[in-house]
């Protein structure tokens, strides 16, 4: 039992470690990135060790090799939890598949000179014995004993660059969430690397926060978040004004007007606006942060559109 509990530590600390911050073709930053796994060495006790069959090798080997770095990258992946699970579990895989890599979302008018995309991926893994896996992670097989959610803590995204249709992997990712979830992940993780290079991020901030807006109906709530990695939420002007409808005609209401006028903004907090029961004619936000030149950048956006 003791044993059961140590291999499923260590099975817990990889996968935090593979956690990262995830078809169509068009125009559109980039340093490319290699996959972390290229330059990892693995352990001495595990050089000699066998993963997989000799035919699923070869199979391996053409995925890496592919001239498409889409493809390329996702067999990164699929090779990064063959050797993860065969250092834990004495379990050979007979088979791998990629199922789907389809670009779900597109940015368009982030930067000037490329499109960022995000593109959904599956695969599964054929090991000898699903049981063997089971023993130290929980996870689903198909009536065939393909395993479908891996360690790499089940089904990613990649985030790409597109320029000109010259494509380069940013980087995969485990969204927040599906729908918003996927390109505010995106987001995320264009602030971090553009921050890390002294760019300025306020059209991927304005952005964010549209993606960031959730509505709880039953609750008559609107959300939405400023991002965490903004480094000064003081800049943000948000201004939210809402046209109630009445008896006698509309109401104008100004959520938030207390926070804006002292710019008492937080980075990573979540402002809500209770709508409750009432009704709107009209529910607008307007957001603005000043640019890289110093000049203001507005997002407006139609709440009501979000509680549709």
């Amino acid at each position: 039992m003791k044993r059961e509990y140590i291999v499923a530590a260590a099975v817990l600390i990889v996968i935090m470690s593979l956690a990262v911050l995830v078809s169509c073709r068009s125009t559109a930053p980039y340093i490319e990135q290699p996959p972390a796994s290229d330059n990892e060495q693995p352990s001495a006790d595990f050089v000699d060790k066998q993963y997989m069959t000799p035919e699923l090798e070869l199979e391996l080997a053409a995925g890496l090799a592919h001239p498409d770095p889409l493809i390329s990258y996702a067999w990164t992946m699929i090779n990064r939890d063959i050797e993860t699970y065969g250092q834990f579990v004495n379990v050979i895989f007979l088979d791998a598949e990629i199922i789907r890599l389809e670009c779900t979302d597109r940015f368009e008018d982030l930067y000037d000179d490329r499109v960022i995309e995000a593109y959904a991926l599956e695969y599964r893994l054929k090991p000898d014995d699903p049981l063997k896996i089971g023993l130290v992670d929980a996870t689903s097989f198909d009536e065939e004993g393909w395993l479908l959610d891996t360690i790499s803590m089940g089904r990613p995204w990649l985030i790409a660059e597109n320029r000109g249709g010259e494509i380069s992997v940013i980087s995969s990712s485990h969204p927040m969430g599906e729908g918003r979830g996927v390109p505010l992940t995106a987001l995320y993780i264009l602030m971090y690397r553009d921050l890390e290079q002294g760019l300025n991020i306020a059209t991927l901030a304005l952005a964010s926060i549209g993606y960031s807006i959730d509505y709880h109906k039953d609750a008559g709530i609107i959300y939405f978040q400023i991002p965490e990695l903004y480094p000064q939420p003081e800049d943000f002007d948000i201004r939210i004004t809402g046209y109630e409808k009445g008896e006698t005609g509309t109401v104008r209401r100004d959520f938030l007007a207390e926070e804006n006028a002292a710019k008492n903004w937080e980075a990573g907090g979540v402002y809500r606006i209770l709508i409750g029961d009432a009704a709107y004619a009209k529910l607008l936000m307007s957001v603005s942060l000043p640019g890289p030149e110093g000049e203001l950048m507005t997002q407006e956006i139609d709440l009501l559109s979000y509680m549709e």
